[in-house]
């Protein structure tokens, strides 16, 4: 326990660092936070790939790296959505990957290009979603609302479930139980509702953002549900991604707490809610 807890504060240091070193914004631009982001979502790709060798795929993990190099421009240059990401990044790297496969004699198969290109998606552009975050007004507090709503749901979860757990809730996660779900939910809402305060009262935020929901409780517990209820829903998609390859963790980068993978796979699907939701206030 105690090995693992350290694990966790030297996580937290370094990222914090991130975080100063991208606050100063010797660029102009997140480019600390796009860095950070884009070895994290390297090191999820190699893992990923890692899983589905297990398996007897081949996936064509030098493609499915490059791919992270779209995550750096983010806020940058003039990105203003994620419609330019994703709009190349998709169709270029099905283009290449099928390409590759014919010109291989399909030593690479189908199979093998429909992995590469999932990999690509799950662990990179989903990724580029906390960089576009992170490139919004006051971004650099708004992306704590995609780590705080998915790590305090698992924290909570965690907790309540040891606690009080008795029903469990799926055989693909055998550990996890209603109550710990229960218990996300609770954690997720209290850090929306808290940190959401926090931020207006130190007058962070446009006033689009602070009337549609820094100031708005409704809001806050609504959006802390939905994240709450994707955050499992991904820590859940990770486990039956381990147990389909039969693996118990993703890699042993982080001693006691498994792959890189392992630690964002909540986070992976919260990014793009948390983006959108914030994208449309600012429409308002």
């Amino acid at each position: 326990m105690r090995k693992r807890i350290l694990t966790f504060l030297i996580g937290v240091l370094i990222f914090l660092l991130v975080f100063y070193l991208d606050s100063l914004e010797f660029v102009g631009g997140a480019l600390f936070f796009n860095i950070a982001m884009a070895i994290c979502a390297f090191l999820m790709n190699h893992e990923f790939y890692g899983a589905m060798e297990e398996k007897g795929f081949k996936p064509i993990k030098l493609l499915g790296h490059l791919c992270v190099l779209f995550i750096l421009p983010i806020g940058i240059v003039q990105t203003k959505t994620l419609m330019m990401i994703c709009a190349s990044i998709i169709p270029l790297i099905i283009f290449i990957g099928m390409t590759i496969s014919v010109v291989t004699k399909l030593k690479y198969n189908i199979a093998d290009v429909s992995v590469t290109v999932l990999g690509a998606i799950y662990t990179v552009l989903m990724v580029a979603f906390l960089s576009a975050t992170r490139a919004m007004e006051s971004g650099v507090f708004l992306i704590f609302y995609i780590f705080g709503g998915a790590w305090f749901s698992d924290i909570f979860a965690f907790f309540v479930g040891k606690a009080v757990g008795k029903h469990h809730f799926s055989t693909i996660s055998p550990k996890k139980t209603i109550e710990g779900c229960v218990g996300g939910l609770f954690g997720t809402i209290v850090f929306f509702i808290i940190y959401s305060a926090i931020l207006h009262n130190c007058g962070i935020g446009s006033e689009q953002l602070n009337m549609a929901f820094l100031t708005n409780i409704s809001a806050q517990v609504a959006l802390g549900l939905i994240v709450s209820v994707i955050s499992q829903v991904g820590d859940l998609a990770a486990s039956g991604i381990k147990r389909y390859a039969e693996i118990k963790d993703f890699s042993h980068l982080w001693p006691g707490h498994g792959g890189m993978l392992d630690r964002f796979d909540s986070v992976l699907f919260v990014a793009p809610v948390i983006y959108y939701t914030f994208y449309i206030i600012g429409l308002l």
